[in-house]
């Protein structure tokens, strides 16, 4: 194509005319390509990467967006957009939910190291601060006898919701861990 402008009014017009046809096709093909406004993992996806569901992870995330103004996007000095709320809370879950380091999120993520320590612990504050009442409560009496009954249930007598099972006895323990738990 040959972008020229001309002094002709009809030769520019059909010039631009085809300018726009081009960008609006190229527009079109991106479009196509990303699919976007599809949700990347069903429910049962998002559990097994998330390790909750997906209600509850748009519970936190809309909450901590709501009453901390780290969760919100706001432009840096350039007036580029932020990191959302979404990106935020979805660096801290990963973290938690798989232990990785800071740094292994910029890949999936595009938050640098720093960002995602401090993404860590302002998630922790904020669900500390939000959700403790209601969460992050000692266990009252029927909370106690509940988990009593369930550790029974699995096997696991007197435990009350401890992974500290260092004197149950394995049956089925390897040879060369013995003795190690």
């Amino acid at each position: 194509m040959n972008f020229e402008m001309n002094l002709d009014s009809s030769s520019s017009s059909s010039s631009e005319d085809e300018i726009y046809d081009y960008m609006l096709m190229d527009f079109v093909e991106e479009s196509r390509k990303y699919k976007r406004n599809q949700p990347l993992y069903d429910e049962r996806q998002f559990l097994r990467r998330f390790r909750m569901r997906k209600h509850v992870f748009i519970r936190i995330m809309h909450t901590l967006s709501l009453h901390y103004p780290f969760f919100q996007q706001n432009p840096d000095a350039c007036m580029r957009q932020g990191a959302t709320a979404l990106q935020k809370s979805t660096v801290a879950i990963r973290m938690l939910a798989y232990g990785c380091a800071a740094d292994q999120i910029d890949k999936y993520l595009k938050l640098g190291a720093t960002t995602s320590k401090k993404c860590l612990t302002h998630f922790v504050d904020g669900i500390i601060a939000q959700f403790s009442a209601e969460y992050l409560r000692k266990p009252i009496t029927e909370d106690l006898q509940r988990l009593l009954r369930e550790g029974e249930d699995r096997g696991f007598p007197g435990m009350i919701g401890s992974t500290d099972c260092m004197y149950w006895e394995w049956k089925n323990c390897l040879a060369r861990w013995k003795g190690m738990y």
